[in-house]
């Protein structure tokens, strides 16, 4: 599959676990950049860590409570500044 998301950068909301993990590791095999970002930094430390074994080395993960404007804001100037500008993101649900 071709989602055109060579160099993009994708930043996933709740990437560290289940649905936001499988995203990340999809998208990285596209070719994207990815920040992860949710609020536990040990599950976002083992999911980068994981990626990375699998040989991904375009993903970094960002810990920041989304209630927080000051936080969330911080967050989003450190993924750009780690991997450019984001071209996207994706906040996996089940419903």
């Amino acid at each position: 599959m071709d989602l055109q998301l060579n160099g993009k950068h994708v930043r996933i909301t709740g990437g560290g676990r289940g649905i936001g993990l499988a995203c990340a590791r999809e998208f990285l095999r596209e070719g994207a950049k990815v920040s992860l970002v949710g609020r536990t930094a040990a599950h976002l430390d083992d999911a980068v860590a994981q990626l990375r074994t699998e040989g991904h080395t375009e993903v970094r993960g960002h810990s920041a409570n989304p209630s927080d404007a000051d936080a969330a804001l911080a967050m989003l100037d450190a993924a750009e500044a780690e991997l450019g500008p984001m071209d996207g993101a994706a906040t996996p649900m089940v419903v």
